[in-house]
């Protein structure tokens, strides 16, 4: 299809063919926005009918009780790009200016919409002026004009429009382990539409419970700047439950002394980072952690059960947590995000808690292997590694003679310079000169 005449002042107008109009339904809740239009799109005019379209319809609509009919289709460019060619860098300036070139022209949100769902970066970037996906991914912004973003994880309200950001659906044919966090994202299509999710906080205290919980999740913050040995806390948080009032977060770094109850349960996101703190906490010797208190590790629970996964809260979050994206108000709001990195690894726990009721192999291996080791490898990473600076430096030599000769050997072989540490380099020697078939998933 040609391209109107809107297009003509766009920088990605070309020879003026290849266009892709948008696909609306005007009474339909959900509007999906893609990347750019592929060939099969621009045979049959019409976005998201190609091998993507596909696995959207008959992998990721029935997560979210949708079919083709119930949603408006669009792409954040509609045309091909050099008539196929990848994108340029979602952060240039001819990528930008094309983005909210063809917006302006040809982006309308039709009256019935409630929900978007912004696939990839530079959907990302024109609906809520984020180019991360990776890092919003399964959260959701507001549609740029339509709402404001405070410090506080954002709750969409009613007149609301939230922007549910993900991956874009292609990147899964080159890196299929994230499946299943994007098939997570999409079920949360019908709970944003009811507006049952994500909630807004629960109303933080300022004071830990007394006496203590049986089970609690807790985190602790740091200055940024320490000096030399310097281990001042000066916030730790926790969180016993989701509803107001079971999540504090505590401005101190003195002894509280909490009368305990039993062996409380303690959820970590990193135990290395926090459990030596705790013990400052209660006043006990670090020696006696292990039997005042089981503790816990999410990433080391997730890691049992998704090892190709990121194990970071953020991540999990984004699987698990209630409440929207906090990661970013950690300068802007740090009580707050203190909490709710206590909140959100607690409802992080509970996930993964479920996930071993009905994965029963993975968690026999949690609490027969990992769990039991998980004390030697906190105390072993407190007290450091010896190593012998001489022997290291002897491995450094011959690692370095080593890269030498495969340099001088592959410069040999190919007849110039070539840096084999450089990858285009490599790929043009390999795949352009030497005619060998690029391996799946390489671009």
């Amino acid at each position: 299809m040609n391209k109107p005449d809107a297009c003509r002042d766009c920088a990605f107008f070309g020879n003026g063919r290849d266009f892709v109009p948008d696909e609306v339904r005007e009474s339909a809740p959900v509007y999906l926005m893609a990347q750019n239009p592929h060939h099969t799109e621009v045979a049959l005019g019409r976005p998201l009918v190609g091998k993507t379209g596909m696995m959207m319809e008959s992998k990721f609509f029935p997560n979210a009780g949708l079919t083709r009919e119930d949603v408006s289709v669009g792409n954040t460019y509609r045309c091909l790009y050099q008539g196929g060619k990848e994108l340029p860098p979602v952060d240039s300036s001819i990528a930008y200016a094309a983005m909210i070139h063809c917006a302006q022209a040809h982006f309308r949100l039709p009256s019935g919409t409630r929900v978007i769902v912004a696939q990839g970066d530079y959907a990302a970037r024109v609906l809520t002026g984020t180019d991360d996906s990776t890092s919003w991914r399964g959260y959701v912004k507001p549609l740029i004009g339509y709402g404001l973003e405070i410090g506080t994880p954002w709750a969409p309200g009613a007149h609301d429009i939230p922007v549910l950001i993900t991956m874009h659906l292609a990147r899964l044919f080159r890196e299929p382990k994230y499946m299943l966090p994007v098939k997570h994202d999409w079920t949360k299509i019908p709970r944003l539409l009811r507006r049952t999710w994500p909630r807004v906080p629960p109303k933080f205290v300022d004071q830990p419970p007394h006496p203590w919980p049986q089970r609690f999740a807790f985190d602790t913050e740091f200055p940024q700047n320490l000096g030399p040995g310097d281990t001042m806390m000066h916030r730790f948080s926790m969180s016993w439950g989701v509803n107001d009032g079971e999540t504090c977060a505590v401005e101190s770094d003195q002894v509280v002394q909490p009368r305990l109850v039993g062996r409380p349960r303690v959820i970590t996101q990193y135990a290395p980072a926090d459990i030596y703190r705790l013990a400052r906490v209660v006043g006990i010797a670090p020696r006696d952690l292990w039997s005042t208190f089981s503790i816990e590790d999410t990433m080391v629970k997730h890691a049992t059960l998704h090892a190709d996964h990121p194990h970071d809260l953020n991540f999990l979050g984004s699987i698990w947590a209630s409440i929207n994206r906090w990661k970013h108000l950690a300068d802007e709001n740090p009580q707050l995000y203190a909490g709710c990195d206590a909140l959100g690894t607690l409802e992080v726990d509970m996930g993964l808690e479920r996930e071993f009721e009905a994965d029963p192999i993975s968690a026999r291996v949690y609490r027969e292997i990992d769990q039991p080791a998980h004390q030697v490898f906190v105390e072993a990473q407190r007290a450091g590694i010896a190593t012998s600076p001489e022997r290291i430096s002897k491995v450094v030599t011959l690692l370095t003679d080593a890269t030498g000769q495969a340099r001088n050997r592959a410069q040999a072989a190919v007849g110039w310079p070539m840096n084999v540490g450089s990858p285009p380099q490599v790929e043009y020697q390999l795949y352009t000169i030497e005619g060998i078939k690029k391996p799946k998933g390489v671009r």
